[in-house]
């Protein structure tokens, strides 16, 4: 008898492999060939930038280089044409930022030089707060950010080549010898925002033997912060350790503390007396019944020059609350203030940022600079929240700790520099709109791996 005939029972074929979530927007931006282009000018562009690499080649060649200008333009216009404008506008920070801007405008008619405030503008604008636009406006991808960090690490390594090549002390305060870095607290600043960039690559290195290689450079970063002389920097210094040890590992913190001796111990050896004392003077140390040395005289007057031009600026804040008196104005202002009361005028910044801008552009103008700040560290604060206790997202979380320690570090030296036309704050900040909308982007595309009361709706991006 015939067997009746089963027919074959296909089994169901394995599911194809899940593709990794991208959003339409990311692709989009990615593959946009004029926002590529921009990118890939703008990464030796931030490494000049951050390397003062045209001061060096302008020292060396006693000539004008012209590489801001041949990076910088191409970038500007690609983020334009690319509607990179549009994508930087996506965080509050570029708002903060904006309005600052267009403040600054708006006092000059109100300045006391407007012709002086116009020319710090121009400049100002163009090659400065540009920064931000750029930044925010062509940097995309996680990838794109972490190349970006990869360029400032770079640039942190050629400056400390130079500081050892055209380095110079005065009065027992080590700088580089010529350009932009010439101030001891200027460079004492640029070694700080530089540091967790120099860290974060010896944290995202495999290879054991490149983070042995690497750890090299922050050491010799914190020494020849020590060097300056700079309180503000010794300062932001003990924050960035103290924050480093607090967050870090138990592997990490027992390195803190053994990297922190070795420091310590050659800082005592190699740096000179006058430099050591002149971190005693935090205030006027100065005594007719005790005989304190030269150097700790030149210090403790520097304190004192520095405490008379900060209450100088808050009066000038406060005679001129809402317009100030125009960008770059503070020596012209605090000459006046002194000639109305008997004492030559100083001619100096007020070497106080936030007392600058407050001085400058009035409580408005300083209300817009803080709201930069603060959002800023709102921003990082965000993404630190959905990275805790969490492995998939520990590059992200290491490189918002990076930049948050970047920006407070900034944020304290300023209190003792003038910094308000500087690239570093609007290029800091840029990159934490970009890093900020990326890893937004990263956490919503992958909503397994984040808490569900951490995710918020992605907005859609810009074309």
């Amino acid at each position: 008898m015939d067997q009746p005939v089963i027919p074959a029972v296909r089994k169901p074929s394995p599911p194809a492999p899940a593709a990794v979530p991208t959003s339409r927007g990311e692709e989009g931006h990615t593959h946009n060939a004029l926002r590529r282009v921009g990118f890939l000018l703008l990464l030796p562009y931030i490494f000049i930038r951050f390397s003062y690499l045209t001061d060096i080649f302008g020292y060396l060649s006693s000539s004008k280089t012209f590489l801001v200008l041949a990076f910088g333009i191409p970038v500007a216009l690609l983020t334009v044409v690319s509607g990179g404008l549009m994508r930087a506008f996506r965080a509050g920070p570029t708002y903060w930022a904006s309005a600052l801007m267009l403040w600054m405008v708006i006092v000059v008619p109100f300045g006391y030089w407007k012709r002086g405030s116009i020319d710090i503008l121009i400049v100002a604008f163009q090659t400065e707060f540009s920064m931000l636009f750029m930044i925010a406006g062509v940097v995309f991808a996680l990838s794109d950010v972490q190349k970006v960090l990869s360029a400032i690490s770079l640039a942190g390594v050629v400056t400390i080549f130079a500081s050892f090549l055209f380095g110079a002390s005065q009065l027992g305060r080590f700088s580089i010898a010529f350009g932009s870095l010439a101030n001891a607290n200027d460079y004492a600043t640029h070694l700080i925002v530089l540091l967790p960039f120099l860290v974060l690559t010896i944290l995202n290195a495999k290879n054991v033997f490149v983070r042995l290689g690497g750890a090299v450079f922050p050491l010799l970063a914190v020494f020849l912060l020590l060097k300056t002389g700079s309180r503000a920097g010794l300062l932001s210094l003990v924050f960035i350790l103290g924050f480093l040890f607090v967050r870090g590992t138990q592997t990490q913190r027992f390195a803190l503390v053994g990297a922190s001796i070795v420091i310590m111990l050659a800082a005592a050896v190699a740096i000179p007396r006058a430099t050591l004392l002149r971190y005693l003077a935090f205030g006027d140390t100065r005594d007719e019944s005790i005989e304190v040395s030269r150097d700790l005289n030149v210090a403790a007057e520097s304190a004192s020059q520095r405490q008379t031009l900060l209450i100088e600026s808050l009066y000038i804040t406060a005679a001129h609350p809402l317009f100030g008196v125009g960008p770059g104005n503070f020596a012209p202002a605090e000459a006046e203030l002194a000639s109305g009361s008997g004492r030559r005028g100083a001619w100096l910044l007020s070497h106080n940022t936030y007392t600058e801008i407050s001085s400058e552009t009035g409580i408005p103008g300083i209300i817009f600079f803080l709201g930069m700040l603060v959002s800023s560290f709102l921003s990082l604060r965000s993404v630190l929240k959905k990275t805790r206790n969490n492995p998939a997202f520990a590059s992200i979380q290491r490189t918002a700790v990076c930049l948050m320690v970047s920006l407070a570090g900034f944020c304290i030296c300023i209190f003792f520099a003038s910094m308000s036309y500087r690239f570093y704050f609007p290029a800091l900040v840029g990159l934490i709109v970009s890093f900020s909308a990326a890893a937004q982007r990263a956490f919503t595309d992958n909503p397994g791996s984040v808490p569900s009361n951490a995710v918020r709706p992605r907005m859609e991006s810009v074309a």
